[in-house]
């Protein structure tokens, strides 16, 4: 009796030191544990940074913010799968197969490295506030029609032949992007910059420039017909051949604008006393147009037929339908220079699209 009380209280630390140790270790497996789910793996191997995983397949895995800087990804399948936010800066990736692979803005990829000349599918984040700065999305075949875009960041970015149709682009930093040949339709590009920006040929069709910076703008043969240009601030801009029929002008500064050949018509609003001859515009009537079309079609419903075939083939901007003496006729492009409507004829027949030129329908 004596000897067990003496032994009682080793006994007692005894358990106690030993269901400590046990707890330790369960919780020791429960984080090494959690540690491996958290770590995404393929076939044993870790998807972490400086990875060896040549050959590994990760088709059509959601793989979405890893990190894999460093990494050995060369024959790697990587066909379908989602790399949004990914990094995968300095990655090794001889004979990989990025194709179908889909990425957004925050993805990050080595020097040198075009996603879109290796399959990859563009999914931007879009919204208030997003950041394209610097990004290529010429041939992205991205879509910015019907978006709220307004506060964005395409610093630098090539947007050429993009469409923002129908899109809030208000309070937007537009600053030495590259917009030749894109399409605001019906767009408001309210207090929006556009410094140092090229706009060739791109289309602004009844948009509202309230209160917007033009600075060393190049805007020459854009179409602003019924854009609302009160406020708008030009310095240094070209706006030569200009389409500005039915375009309010009221409030313009005629200082720093070069307006050689733009046209107007009775519906455009100029500022009192103002003479659009002084400046070199040309009225309505005097001006040549050249009309780029396909057709004609019979009824509208061959041409819609065309259109969407067309669509399905990759074309960015859908022509316009017009009827024409009860023929339909797909106009592509507007153009004052006859030399610019046959580079654009011959563009397309290098695809098997035999466009025709004519200024007047008949």
């Amino acid at each position: 009796m004596r000897f067990s009380r003496l032994l009682l209280p080793f006994l007692t630390f005894a358990l106690v030191f030993s269901s400590g140790c046990h707890r330790h270790h369960a919780d020791e497996k429960k984080s090494v544990k959690a540690a491996i789910v958290q770590t995404p793996t393929e076939n044993n191997r870790a998807l972490v940074p400086n990875a060896d995983l040549k050959g590994i397949n990760l088709a059509n895995r959601v793989l979405d913010n890893i990190n894999l800087n460093g990494a050995n990804l060369s024959e790697a399948n990587l066909q379908g799968a989602s790399l949004k936010g990914a990094n995968l800066s300095d990655i090794q990736y001889e004979s990989a197969n990025f194709n179908n692979a889909v990425y957004d803005q925050k993805t990050q990829f080595p020097t040198g490295f075009d996603p879109q000349a290796h399959g990859m599918r563009f999914e931007p984040i879009v919204g208030p506030q997003a950041d394209f700065q610097g990004m290529d999305l010429s041939t992205a075949k991205v879509d910015f029609s019907n978006k709220d875009l307004s506060g964005a960041n395409f610093e630098g970015a090539n947007l050429s032949g993009v469409a923002f149709k129908d899109s809030t682009l208000s309070n937007v930093n537009f600053t030495n992007a590259k917009l030749s040949k894109a399409s605001f339709k019906n767009c408001d590009l309210s207090n929006t910059q556009f410094t140092n920006a090229i706009l060739k040929h791109a289309q602004f069709k009844q948009v509202n420039f309230e209160n917007t910076h033009f600075t060393e703008t190049d805007l020459s043969h854009a179409d602003l017909t019924d854009a609302n240009l009160n406020g708008a601030q030009f310095t240094r801009t070209k706006m030569v051949g200009a389409n500005l029929r039915g375009a309010d002008l009221s409030q313009l500064s005629s200082g720093t604008i070069d307006l050689t050949d733009a046209v107007y018509d009775q519906t455009t609003k100029f500022p009192p006393q103002f003479d659009p001859g002084a400046l070199l515009m040309k009225p309505a009537q005097a001006a040549k147009q050249y009309y780029v079309f396909l057709g004609p079609f019979i009824d509208a419903q061959t041409a819609q037929a065309a259109i969407d075939d067309l669509m399905r083939n990759g074309m960015r901007r859908q022509p316009r339908m017009i009827e024409v003496n009860g023929h339909y006729l797909l106009e592509f492009a507007v153009y004052p220079d006859y030399r610019e409507a046959q580079a654009m004829a011959n563009d397309f027949r290098k695809h098997n699209v035999n466009l025709q030129i004519t200024n007047q329908y008949q």
